[in-house]
């Protein structure tokens, strides 16, 4: 038998440690009934998998948490003649009809509790002009005043403070997808589109948690943003069939206005996702988008990667591939 510090033994162990670990077979284990049963070894992605659900918020918990439970919410506690009088405030305040002895209705608080790019001040009058509006103007986007806000958290929790105290830690809680970046967002990127006159803003701030990635079109003459051209198809290449992409403006079916004060459409697609833009039924980018830590695959920020266009996708027949919004 040789030494232990001989040159072979030295040399079998350096081999050892080399050697990638062997994939363990699955193991066998004795139930209470004698027999023997198969326990699979863990699948690392179903773990992973797993971890990664544990960072997202349960709403439903987190709810109950706040709500007293001798409470019941019932809809007759909101439908009320002050809950309605509140409601009638906000309108004319749309409208620009308020009575001259009557004070304008205010931005509730729970719109200071977002990030500082989008956050509303406590206090901030309502002014005229009309919310934007979906399914062809019968459903409006409003953001309510903090009179309708308190009178809903005090039907819903009983007390408008431990209301106010859940739409906090809520909406801190959350990821913030859509609309436009946070300015000093150290993650956006501008990506040129080649022989195109707008180019793509990507951003991942605000949305760790969802592990998504937004973007939106920028005019390359004014920087400002536009909404997508109709000759442009965006798909998700990721697969095999590419996957047609609607703006979450059009998920949502907003009604589009020429001449609106904010042009401008937001794209989402989770991270690393394949994308490419296609003008014309010819693609003209195809961009990899980055990838967040996830331990053990991903251990540090991968930024976005220019992938080469392949030839198979020339000529792909763009309008059969549309999203279906019906």
């Amino acid at each position: 038998m040789p030494k232990a510090d001989s040159t072979r033994v030295a040399r079998q162990a350096r081999q050892q440690a080399q050697q990638p670990e062997r994939a363990q077979p699955a193991r066998r284990a004795a139930n209470p009934m004698g027999k023997v049963t198969t326990v699979p070894k863990p699948n690392p992605r179903q773990a992973q998998s797993r971890r990664q659900k544990k960072q997202l918020m349960n709403m439903e918990e987190m709810w109950t948490s706040y709500v007293p439970p001798d409470h019941e919410y019932r809809f007759e506690d909101l439908n009320t003649p002050e809950f309605q009088a509140a409601t009638k405030r906000l309108g004319q305040a749309w409208a620009g009809t308020l009575p001259p002895d009557v004070a304008p209705p205010t931005y509730s608080s729970v719109y200071s509790y977002h990030p500082d790019h989008r956050r509303i001040p406590v206090g901030t009058a309502i002014p005229p002009g009309q919310p934007s509006t979906s399914f062809n103007h019968s459903l409006q986007h409003m953001l309510w005043s903090e009179e309708m806000v308190n009178h809903a958290l005090k039907a819903e929790f009983g007390d408008v403070e431990r209301g106010h105290e859940f739409m906090r830690v809520m909406t801190e809680s959350s990821d913030h997808i859509g609309g436009t970046p946070d300015p000093n967002d150290p993650s956006i990127r501008d990506i040129p589109i080649p022989g195109q006159t707008y180019h793509m803003r990507l951003w991942t701030g605000y949305m760790d948690r969802s592990q998504m990635v937004c973007w939106m079109l920028i005019d390359d003459k004014t920087g400002q943003p536009r909404d997508r051209p109709a000759k442009l198809k965006i798909y998700d290449v990721s697969e095999m069939l590419p996957m047609a992409l609607c703006s979450i403006e059009d998920g949502w079916r907003l009604d589009k206005r020429k001449g609106r004060k904010n042009p401008g459409e937001t794209f989402c697609a989770s991270d690393g996702s394949e994308i490419e833009f296609v003008v014309n039924k010819v693609p003209v980018l195809r961009i990899k988008l980055p990838e967040r830590p996830c331990p053990p695959a991903i251990r540090k920020y991968r930024e976005h990667r220019i992938l080469p266009l392949k030839a198979d996708r020339v000529g792909y027949d763009a309008e059969e591939l549309e999203p279906n919004l019906d």
